[in-house]
């Protein structure tokens, strides 16, 4: 999905179409998970899922109490998951599991593995880069990843 974590984290049932394998982005949610508009205009967008993210909600979704007015993918209380937790819990022990790690040592000369990236916007570099290595125009990787044009790409090449 082509959207960060405060449009992710906003999104509730009704605006995922899992048939049409889109996401519908028309809120957002803050640092505090307060719930609200986008930030701009072109923040209400739809964004088309992956089938391997359309599988997983689907999943998901078997779980889902009749309302479906709720978060998409809630934490264990139904609220909406902090950035931090996704990171923590998510990100970072799926990246040392998956070998994109570097090992430290510590205070007392023992190696530490940690995840080489830190936080979810990473993950829009990497597919940056991947684009680039696949010789995807510039203009494609812009769109897909919502940026208005492909100047950052094209410097980054």
């Amino acid at each position: 999905m082509a959207c960060g974590h405060p449009s992710c984290a906003g999104c509730v049932w009704v605006d995922v179409d899992i048939d049409r394998r889109d996401l519908h982005v028309r809120q957002r949610a803050d640092r505090y998970k307060a719930i609200g508009p986008p930030k701009s205009e072109s923040g209400e967008r739809t964004v088309p899922m992956l089938p391997l993210v359309a599988n997983a909600l689907k999943e998901l979704e078997i779980g889902v109490p009749e309302g479906r007015d709720g978060p998409r993918i809630p934490n264990p209380k139904g609220n909406v998951e902090s950035y931090n937790n996704i990171v923590l819990n998510g990100l970072l022990p799926a990246q040392v599991a998956a070998g994109v790690a570097v090992t430290t040592v510590d205070g007392e000369g023992k190696p530490v593995v940690q995840a080489k990236y830190t936080g979810l916007h990473a993950l829009r570099h990497f597919y940056a880069s991947w684009c680039i290595n696949r010789k995807a125009t510039a203009g494609w990787s812009c769109r897909r990843r919502w940026f208005r044009n492909a100047s950052g790409t094209q410097r980054s090449r």
